[in-house]
């Protein structure tokens, strides 16, 4: 039988809540800690260990649910998360599978905390954009980014590098935003892969679409390449 992995003992022990409204009734953890260091190497104590952290924020349960279909039956359609504590204690919901980053922009969005979003084109890359989309997406929250997709979008191009990776997120990042140029654009960039018989198996295809489903969308942006 093999050993049991021993606990990174850099591993941060706790961490602040962060307050997106002080009379927010919610807790949310988003995100999991863990150690990417190779528990079971004899080295592990000079490790090179990077550390995700969970973070968990307090918010409004009926303002998250006003602005997301999916936080509303998550919250208020009897699911386990929809069960506040009777006697005191926290109401609290965890999303272990998030990033805690992006949704801290996404949570600023939706109580008008202006002061947690990147305002300007230059103050985020295009992996960030990518991410935000992401949770947005995935919530079905991708209309509270209107104000700022215009700059995303702007900063997510000049960011772009010329490799597969940055062109398959900014394929997705225009998909998700809306912005028809930019999506045949990257399309038209992405086919030249097609073309040399490159693989489009990736863990950058976001959840819910096949493999079959990009090419079809890649064949279609090519038109115009």
């Amino acid at each position: 039988m093999g050993s049991t992995p021993r606990p990174c003992p850099f591993l941060p022990k706790g961490h602040d809540i962060t307050t997106i409204d002080g009379d927010g009734d919610l807790l949310l953890k988003v995100g999991t800690t863990k150690c990417s260091a190779k528990l079971h190497s004899p080295d592990f104590d000079q490790c090179d260990h990077l550390h995700d952290v969970a973070q968990t924020f307090r918010v409004c349960s009926r303002a998250m649910a006003r602005a997301s279909p999916v936080w509303k039956r998550m919250l208020f359609g009897g699911f386990a998360e929809s069960k506040p504590p009777k006697e005191g204690g926290d109401w609290t919901v965890t999303l272990p599978d998030d990033s805690p980053e992006p949704m801290l922009t996404v949570l600023g969005m939706v109580h008008a905390r202006f002061d947690l979003i990147p305002q300007f084109k230059y103050g985020l890359y295009l992996h960030d954009v990518y991410d935000i989309t992401i949770v947005t997406d995935k919530y079905d929250t991708t209309h509270l980014v209107r104000p700022w997709a215009l700059a995303w979008l702007d900063t997510a191009r000049r960011d772009m590098r010329n490799d597969f990776q940055s062109h398959l997120k900014l394929l997705w990042v225009s998909w998700v935003l809306g912005s028809q140029k930019l999506f045949v654009e990257a399309g038209g960039l992405l086919a030249r892969y097609m073309r040399s018989g490159y693989s489009f198996k990736s863990d950058l295809i976001p959840p819910g679409v096949t493999e079959r489903d990009t090419n079809c969308i890649l064949t279609l942006a090519s038109r115009n390449d």
